[in-house]
Protein backbone atom coordinates (compact mmCIF):
# COMPACT_ATOMS: atom_id res chain seq x y z
CA UNK A 1 0.00 0.00 0.00
CA UNK A 2 2.80 2.40 0.84
CA UNK A 3 4.48 1.81 -2.56
CA UNK A 4 1.28 2.58 -4.52
CA UNK A 5 0.77 5.82 -2.61
CA UNK A 6 4.37 6.89 -3.27
CA UNK A 7 3.99 6.26 -7.02
CA UNK A 8 0.84 8.38 -7.16
CA UNK A 9 2.69 11.27 -5.59
CA UNK A 10 5.78 11.03 -7.80
CA UNK A 11 4.29 10.46 -11.26
CA UNK A 12 2.13 13.63 -11.49
CA UNK A 13 5.00 15.89 -10.41
CA UNK A 14 7.29 14.31 -13.02
CA UNK A 15 4.70 14.71 -15.77
CA UNK A 16 4.37 18.44 -15.01
CA UNK A 17 8.09 19.05 -14.53
CA UNK A 18 9.32 22.29 -16.16
CA UNK A 19 12.54 20.45 -17.07
CA UNK A 20 10.55 17.76 -18.91
CA UNK A 21 8.59 20.47 -20.77
CA UNK A 22 11.85 22.18 -21.74
CA UNK A 23 13.48 18.92 -22.87
CA UNK A 24 10.42 18.06 -24.98
CA UNK A 25 10.32 21.55 -26.52
CA UNK A 26 14.04 21.45 -27.36
CA UNK A 27 13.90 17.93 -28.86
CA UNK A 28 10.92 18.87 -31.04
CA UNK A 29 12.47 22.20 -32.04
CA UNK A 30 15.73 20.50 -33.06
CA UNK A 31 13.79 18.17 -35.38
CA UNK A 32 11.68 21.03 -36.79
CA UNK A 33 14.71 23.24 -37.49
CA UNK A 34 16.61 20.45 -39.27
CA UNK A 35 13.55 19.44 -41.37
CA UNK A 36 12.09 22.86 -42.23
CA UNK A 37 15.32 24.85 -42.41
CA UNK A 38 17.96 22.54 -43.95
CA UNK A 39 20.70 25.19 -43.81
CA UNK A 40 20.09 25.80 -40.08
CA UNK A 41 21.00 24.12 -36.80
CA UNK A 42 19.71 24.52 -33.28
CA UNK A 43 22.88 25.68 -31.49
CA UNK A 44 21.43 26.22 -27.99
CA UNK A 45 18.09 25.63 -26.31
CA UNK A 46 17.22 27.23 -22.97
CA UNK A 47 13.76 28.70 -23.65
CA UNK A 48 13.43 30.34 -20.23
CA UNK A 49 16.59 32.42 -20.71
CA UNK A 50 16.68 35.69 -22.63
CA UNK A 51 17.83 34.78 -26.15
CA UNK A 52 18.29 31.22 -24.88
CA UNK A 53 17.15 29.55 -28.09
CA UNK A 54 19.87 30.02 -30.69
CA UNK A 55 19.51 29.03 -34.35
CA UNK A 56 22.43 29.40 -36.77
CA UNK A 57 21.92 29.34 -40.54
CA UNK A 58 23.99 29.56 -43.72
CA UNK A 59 21.43 30.55 -46.37
CA UNK A 60 22.19 31.30 -50.00
CA UNK A 61 19.98 33.94 -51.61
CA UNK A 62 20.33 34.46 -55.36
CA UNK A 63 23.93 33.21 -55.22
CA UNK A 64 24.87 35.30 -52.15
CA UNK A 65 26.13 33.18 -49.25
CA UNK A 66 25.02 34.71 -45.97
CA UNK A 67 25.25 33.94 -42.27
CA UNK A 68 22.22 34.34 -40.05
CA UNK A 69 22.02 33.88 -36.28
CA UNK A 70 18.78 34.25 -34.33
CA UNK A 71 18.78 34.33 -30.53
CA UNK A 72 15.14 33.95 -29.52
CA UNK A 73 13.45 35.02 -26.29
CA UNK A 74 10.72 32.37 -26.45
CA UNK A 75 9.17 33.08 -23.03
CA UNK A 76 9.42 36.88 -23.26
CA UNK A 77 6.32 38.98 -22.93
CA UNK A 78 6.20 39.82 -25.76
CA UNK A 79 8.58 37.29 -27.33
CA UNK A 80 11.48 38.70 -29.28
CA UNK A 81 14.76 37.88 -30.93
CA UNK A 82 18.13 39.33 -31.76
CA UNK A 83 18.94 38.58 -35.38
CA UNK A 84 22.35 38.97 -36.94
CA UNK A 85 22.77 38.80 -40.71
CA UNK A 86 26.13 38.94 -42.39
CA UNK A 87 28.39 38.16 -45.29
CA UNK A 88 31.64 36.55 -44.16
CA UNK A 89 33.39 37.31 -47.46
CA UNK A 90 32.75 41.04 -46.92
CA UNK A 91 33.29 40.88 -43.15
CA UNK A 92 29.96 42.61 -42.56
CA UNK A 93 27.61 41.55 -39.76
CA UNK A 94 24.63 43.61 -38.58
CA UNK A 95 22.21 42.92 -35.73
CA UNK A 96 18.69 44.02 -34.89
CA UNK A 97 16.49 43.41 -31.86
CA UNK A 98 13.02 42.43 -33.12
CA UNK A 99 9.50 41.97 -31.79
CA UNK A 100 6.24 41.56 -33.65
CA UNK A 101 6.48 41.70 -37.40
CA UNK A 102 8.32 43.87 -39.88
CA UNK A 103 10.99 44.29 -42.53
CA UNK A 104 14.61 45.28 -42.15
CA UNK A 105 16.95 46.47 -44.90
CA UNK A 106 20.19 45.05 -43.54
CA UNK A 107 22.78 47.87 -43.24
CA UNK A 108 26.09 47.10 -44.89
CA UNK A 109 24.40 44.55 -47.11
CA UNK A 110 22.34 47.32 -48.68
CA UNK A 111 23.34 50.49 -50.48
CA UNK A 112 21.53 53.67 -51.33
CA UNK A 113 22.05 56.33 -53.97
CA UNK A 114 19.70 59.06 -52.65
CA UNK A 115 16.71 59.79 -54.89
CA UNK A 116 17.95 57.36 -57.58
CA UNK A 117 18.42 53.74 -56.52
CA UNK A 118 18.93 51.31 -53.68
CA UNK A 119 19.55 47.59 -53.40
CA UNK A 120 20.35 45.00 -50.80
CA UNK A 121 19.25 42.25 -48.46
CA UNK A 122 15.85 42.63 -46.79
CA UNK A 123 14.82 40.48 -43.81
CA UNK A 124 11.11 39.91 -43.23
CA UNK A 125 10.12 38.62 -39.79
CA UNK A 126 7.16 37.73 -37.59
CA UNK A 127 7.54 36.60 -33.96
CA UNK A 128 4.66 36.03 -31.55
CA UNK A 129 3.06 33.78 -28.97
CA UNK A 130 -0.67 33.13 -29.21
CA UNK A 131 -2.67 30.42 -27.42
CA UNK A 132 0.49 28.80 -26.00
CA UNK A 133 2.10 28.55 -29.46
CA UNK A 134 5.40 30.33 -30.16
CA UNK A 135 5.78 31.30 -33.83
CA UNK A 136 8.86 32.74 -35.51
CA UNK A 137 9.30 33.13 -39.25
CA UNK A 138 12.18 34.86 -40.93
CA UNK A 139 12.78 35.23 -44.64
CA UNK A 140 15.40 36.95 -46.77
CA UNK A 141 15.37 38.39 -50.25
CA UNK A 142 17.39 40.72 -52.45
CA UNK A 143 15.51 43.90 -53.31
CA UNK A 144 16.35 46.79 -55.58
CA UNK A 145 14.65 50.10 -56.30
CA UNK A 146 15.12 52.56 -59.11
CA UNK A 147 13.30 55.85 -58.55
CA UNK A 148 9.68 54.61 -58.40
CA UNK A 149 10.00 50.85 -59.06
CA UNK A 150 10.99 48.20 -56.48
CA UNK A 151 11.76 44.63 -57.45
CA UNK A 152 12.61 41.80 -55.04
CA UNK A 153 14.07 38.47 -56.03
CA UNK A 154 12.80 36.01 -55.38
CA UNK A 155 9.33 37.59 -55.47
CA UNK A 156 8.55 36.31 -51.97
CA UNK A 157 11.15 36.04 -49.21
CA UNK A 158 13.08 32.77 -49.03
CA UNK A 159 12.00 31.14 -45.76
CA UNK A 160 15.06 30.69 -43.56
CA UNK A 161 13.43 30.02 -40.18
CA UNK A 162 9.87 28.76 -39.80
CA UNK A 163 8.99 27.67 -36.26
CA UNK A 164 5.58 27.11 -34.70
CA UNK A 165 5.78 25.16 -31.43
CA UNK A 166 3.73 24.74 -28.28
CA UNK A 167 5.11 26.43 -25.16
CA UNK A 168 2.32 25.13 -22.90
CA UNK A 169 3.77 24.55 -19.44
CA UNK A 170 7.15 25.88 -20.56
CA UNK A 171 6.97 29.57 -19.76
CA UNK A 172 4.79 29.40 -16.67
CA UNK A 173 7.54 29.54 -14.09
Amino acid sequence: MRIALLLCLVVPSFALSPRAAQDGFCATLKDVVSEVSPNCTLAACNPNAAQGVLVKCNPEIMGEKLILVAGMDVCGNPPGANITVGDASLGIFKSLQIQGQGKWDVPGLSFDIPHIASAGVTATYDISTMSDTFTFTLGLQLCGSVVWETVCLPLTPVSIIDISESVAGLCDG
